[in-house]
């Protein structure tokens, strides 16, 4: 994992502090992976699925989409054992069988592993493969502390500019891509498959403003303040923390537009009208942070009248002594008092 994509959040905004809630990682992590892939007759494909660690457990489920012929031969290798491999050779995994094939397997040695996609014995008939990888892997204490030690950071820093901000932060395997915070504790968990879907995609600025938009839902709900449950003034809370970063927190605002307009806003307007979901569309959501970027300053001055209430009187003597452009040193003083 990219260590670096929460720490980037630091250097938007934010000032130190000590800790003043719990961040826990789990140490146990599951995730899954999709790939496609598609073997020509008389060949064979050779799959990287990543580096494992002893006593790490793999499930790969492989389905040809082809309506007759499903069959394909699939078996998983080390690196080594994938240069010699040659058709027909034995190896862990299914020979010549009809798909869904499955295989279930604990990781005996370190190191990379391939998936072994052989369709060399079929002479006509292209195999159009999809791959599902899931995995749970126990992470060693540097890679813990990479996960751990920056998410810390953030809510030590967000402890230190606003009030109320004690509740406590999990990373943990959910069986789902999602964020979400406790409306009784204010807790906020950050799921695993979250995080590896926004490294998949190298996009560190969805992936802090995916946290920000949960600390905005936590702490709207901490605060007493209206509207801690819609899921617009969590989302207008993240761009108008990034907006007051600078160019660093623009560039992560760009970043979080091009992951809701990557989403199918169709199949959310089908969801809502059979379902009634109030949320906004993904696309509706870009677009408002967009026009967030086109006028800040008239969002950040809207924020700051409830936002300097629930600041610490370090964070408004900064503001005082140094304030941007978005900021409002009189009211800042009238919160002061």
């Amino acid at each position: 994992m990219r260590c670096n994509l929460l720490l980037a959040a630091l250097s938007v905004c934010f000032c130190r502090c000590g800790l003043a809630a719990i961040v826990q990682v789990d140490r146990s992590l599951d995730g899954q992976v999709q790939l496609r892939e598609t073997v020509p007759p008389l060949q064979m494909k050779l799959v990287p699925i990543g580096t494992w660690r002893t006593g790490d457990q793999l499930a790969i489920r492989i389905v040809a989409s082809n309506e007759v012929y499903n069959d394909i031969t699939a078996c998983i290798v080390s690196a080594d054992a994938a240069k010699e491999y040659r058709a027909g050779s034995p190896c862990e995994g299914s020979f010549r069988s009809k798909t869904p094939i499955v295989i279930k397997s604990t990781v005996a040695e370190s190191g990379s592993k391939s998936l072994i996609l052989d369709n060399s014995y079929a002479e006509f008939i292209t195999k159009n493969i999809v791959i599902s990888l899931r995995y749970r892997k126990s992470l060693t204490d540097n890679e813990l502390t990479k996960i751990q030690a920056p998410l810390e950071k953030i809510q030590s820093n967000l402890s230190a500019i606003f009030k109320g901000a004690d509740f406590n932060l999990y990373v943990k395997s959910c069986g789902q891509s999602n964020a979400f915070s406790d409306h009784n504790t204010a807790d906020i968990t950050f799921c695993w498959e979250l995080i590896q879907e926004f490294v998949a995609q190298n996009n560190n600025g969805a992936l802090v403003a995916t946290l920000l938009h949960e600390y905005g839902h936590s702490l709207l709900n901490r605060w007493g303040e209206p509207g801690s449950s819609e899921e617009d003034m969590a989302d207008q809370f993240a761009t108008v923390m990034l907006l007051k970063g600078g160019d660093n927190g623009r560039r992560m605002l760009q970043q979080w537009i091009q992951s809701w307009i990557k989403r199918d806003s169709k199949a959310e307007a089908m969801n809502q009208l059979q379902r009634g979901d109030t949320h906004s569309l993904s696309i509706q959501r870009a677009r408002n942070i967009q026009n967030a970027m086109n006028f800040p300053e008239d969002l950040t001055r809207r924020w700051n009248k409830m936002l300097y209430r629930h600041m610490t009187t370090d964070t408004l003597d900064k503001i005082i002594r140094n304030p941007s452009k978005s900021d409002d040193v009189d009211l800042a003083k009238e919160a002061r008092m």
